[in-house]
């Protein structure tokens, strides 16, 4: 499933409404708000949406489970009522402040947002570079290459195999493999909102950080090329396809290397401290279970939660329902917790804005 935030629309009905039976408000005239949503198809989705808003777009799109995304949704409507249409999934923020809440929300299950664009050969995608989302440092940071190379066997017949290629600097030229130039001369067409397909930093920040991420992928991809050493499938099947089902992983342990990334630059102003206080928080609740369970169990167990970890940090009541063994119920096969939140208005605006 995807889990997607809209660019901003702009409300052109002169009069907003609020029907007290539906308990359901309309926006003002010329007030925005973006919508959020999940989907199995979001360019069905988008042309949907295209037919009444022309020029709306995806200012980000999430892929991950149907149960994670749809808690999204849920984390949504429960932390950030006051800015939402109630019966709807529309929110007067802005999309930054949708993504900044995004990206809050899925580091306290310790995930990191990440995608990859691909290059092209005769229309057929081969090289594919993964980057971090720029909601981190500014700009998108390149990771890694995975490169699909192909060639004919004697008897002719394709073959191929992947490699992965851990990046440490990124040259414009690379970068301009990617995205041509003639893009950059149609950028009047995209939303305002929406960032450069080619706004990269030249440089990997995570490079040294790297180390499990260097470990898995080196596997991973040995493993593939092993399984398919005598495949002549083709280039699209043996490549990204089988590959995809790895990305979970990889946002993990790249939320693990960003983690680490931040306790080492703790004192460096330019890192967002809501970010580094949600990789502490997220590392405190995992250690506080390892008395009773493994690491990876206490990880899912948390992923099986609605995004709760907020209650825990700014709801008093919230806090109550643990002991001093188990202060956020990890060892219980049922857990507690409060429909009413009371979280002051400081605390719900730092989750929206550093």
């Amino acid at each position: 499933m995807i889990f997607y935030i809209t660019t901003s629309i702009i409300n052109a009905n002169p009069f907003g409404r609020y029907d007290k039976k539906k308990f359901i408000r309309s926006p003002k005239s010329g007030e925005k708000y973006i919508k959020v949503g999940v989907s199995n198809s979001i360019s069905n989705r988008l042309a949907a949406y295209q037919t009444i808003v022309p020029g709306i777009n995806f200012y980000r799109t999430l892929e991950f489970s149907k149960s994670i995304c749809s808690k999204l949704e849920r984390a949504f409507k429960k932390f950030l009522n006051e800015h939402n249409f109630i019966g709807t999934e529309c929110y007067t923020i802005s999309p930054n402040q949708g993504l900044y809440f995004l990206v809050r929300s899925i580091s306290s299950i310790g995930y990191a947002l990440i995608d990859y664009e691909s290059e092209e050969k005769r229309g057929v995608p081969y090289k594919y570079l993964y980057y971090l989302d720029s909601i981190y440092f500014g700009k998108k940071i390149p990771l890694f290459f995975i490169t699909l190379n192909k060639y004919k066997d004697k008897k002719k017949n394709s073959r191929g195999y992947l490699t992965y290629e851990k990046i440490k600097d990124l040259s414009d030229k690379e970068i301009d493999k990617f995205f041509k130039l003639y893009e950059k001369s149609h950028l009047e067409y995209r939303a305002k909102e929406m960032e450069y397909d080619y706004d990269y930093k030249n440089r990997n920040v995570l490079f040294n950080f790297m180390q499990e991420i260097d470990r898995y992928l080196t596997f991973i991809v040995n493993d593939i090329n092993e399984e398919y050493s005598d495949s002549n499938e083709g280039l699209y099947s043996l490549g990204q396809a089988k590959f995809d089902r790895f990305n979970d992983s990889i946002s993990e342990l790249i939320f693990e290397a960003i983690s680490k990334y931040y306790k080492h630059f703790k004192d460096n102003k330019k890192i967002k401290k809501k970010f580094s206080k949600d990789f502490d928080f997220f590392d405190k609740r995992v250690t506080s279970g390892l008395k009773f369970q493994k690491k990876r169990y206490i990880i899912n167990t948390l992923r099986q939660r609605a995004f709760d970890s907020f209650e825990y940090m700014y709801d008093k009541k919230t806090k109550q329902l643990g002991t001093k063994e188990d202060p956020y119920q990890l060892n219980k096969d049922k857990w507690y917790f409060y429909k009413k939140l009371e979280i002051s208005k400081k605390n719900l605006k730092s989750l929206i804005s550093e």
